[in-house]
């Protein structure tokens, strides 16, 4: 959804996330 370290779908942090 957004920009936050919760739920990442991105192996890259701050990228893709929920």
């Amino acid at each position: 959804g957004k920009y936050f370290i919760s739920a990442p779908r991105n192996v890259v942090p701050g990228t893709a996330y929920d």
